[in-house]
């Protein structure tokens, strides 16, 4: 009959399993940030896309309609982490709503703050802005013009920054 061994693990073995661990472990945190650095770019993009939308059906839908964009509050984390676009009438108020960034991670942070053309701040912690039929960039519910809209996206370390200029509707993503 054969006798069986009960030996355990040796050091040398548990240390191997340690280091390859380690190894794993430092290619792995690099790419969770690269990963949050291009879910941030991703959101970036989709926001300029959406303000260009929202700009270009404001010029086509006529003068009773007007373009909105809102950052969404979070009471519970205490800052903006989606944002809502809708179409407003005049006559007869919200007609659509679309929030965007809804099922993402509640871990991004959205800012917004408004430039006049001279370049100085109108807004600093701005949370909703509307393009008129002419595709001008206004406060909402008031007539002040807005010549540029910076938006900060951060995710942890992971950050982007929007330009979107009001009367031109060029962007620029950094």
């Amino acid at each position: 009959m054969l006798k069986k061994s009960n030996r355990g693990f040796t050091i040398l073995e548990v240390a191997v399993i340690i280091i390859i661990m380690g190894l794993i472990g430092v290619i792995a945190v690099p790419s969770v940030g690269l990963i949050r650095k291009q879910e941030v770019k991703k959101l970036a993009k989709e926001m300029c896309l959406d303000l260009t939308t929202q700009r270009i059906k404001a010029m086509s839908m006529g003068s009773d309609y007007f373009c909105l964009v809102e950052l969404t509050d979070s009471a519970i984390l205490g800052h903006n982490y989606d944002y809502k676009l809708s179409f407003k009438n005049e006559t007869t108020g919200i007609i659509k709503e679309l929030v965007k960034n809804k099922d993402n991670s509640k871990n991004i942070e959205i800012t917004m703050k408004t430039f006049d053309e001279a370049g100085n701040v109108i807004n600093p912690n701005i949370s909703n802005i509307q393009f008129d039929n002419y595709g001008y960039m206004m406060e909402m519910d008031t007539t002040n013009d807005i010549y540029r809209l910076t938006a900060v996206i951060k995710y942890d370390t992971a950050d982007a920054k929007i330009d979107f200029y009001g009367i031109t509707g060029n962007y620029t993503i950094y």
